[in-house]
């Protein structure tokens, strides 16, 4: 089977997408971009059994819907600079194939749910209202993790997490947080 990508990239005048009224094989990768009045995800966005990378950058999506956890390739989920964005559905911690997700920039997340088991990347960098980290953070096994420019979650990181992160992973903070881990021998301050 051949993979493919379908890309819609700065489109402002569309408001919706079509259906997806049947199960379609062989799409891997949807990628829109810069659809500033695109305001959801199109119906029956689960019939995309083949889904692996799913991006939808720069839109006016409020909520992911709760479908979105039988797309059951998905590994790479990208919603940054989706400014209206509140809330991520609890059932994402049901994709377990799901080892990035970027939420940069998404500044009205406030709280994330439960993490899939697999995840190791997530950069959540300018989610200026989030405060609420999931109970299943620290047990994950990161290579990425970001939180650059959260101030309501400087003060939120629990401790035990950041002290105990591996050596070989990467970990963005804000300066201001360092003064809550003095033991940490090495921060990359951005």
């Amino acid at each position: 089977m051949v993979s493919q990508t379908l890309v819609l990239d700065d489109c402002p005048l569309i408001e919706s997408l079509p259906e997806v009224s049947q199960p379609v094989n062989g799409l891997t990768e949807l990628q829109i971009f810069k659809c500033g009045n695109l305001e959801s995800f199109p119906a029956g966005i689960n019939n995309l059994r083949s889904l692996q990378a799913l991006y939808f950058c720069a839109t006016d999506i409020t909520s992911l819907p709760a479908c979105i956890q039988e797309l059951d390739q998905l590994s790479l989920l990208d919603l940054s600079f989706s400014k209206s964005l509140e809330l991520v559905p609890s059932a994402i911690h049901k994709l377990a194939k799901l080892s990035s997700l970027y939420l940069t920039g998404c500044s009205m997340i406030q709280s994330l749910p439960e993490l899939p088991p697999n995840l190791i990347l997530l950069d959540v960098s300018g989610c200026k209202l989030l405060q609420a980290l999931p109970s299943n953070l620290g047990k994950l096994r990161w290579k990425y993790l970001c939180f650059d420019d959260c101030p309501r979650l400087d003060k939120n990181l629990p401790k035990e997490m950041v002290q105990n992160f591996p050596i070989h992973a990467t970990l963005y903070l804000h300066p201001r947080v360092y003064e809550n881990f003095s033991n940490i021998m090495f921060l990359l301050f951005i």
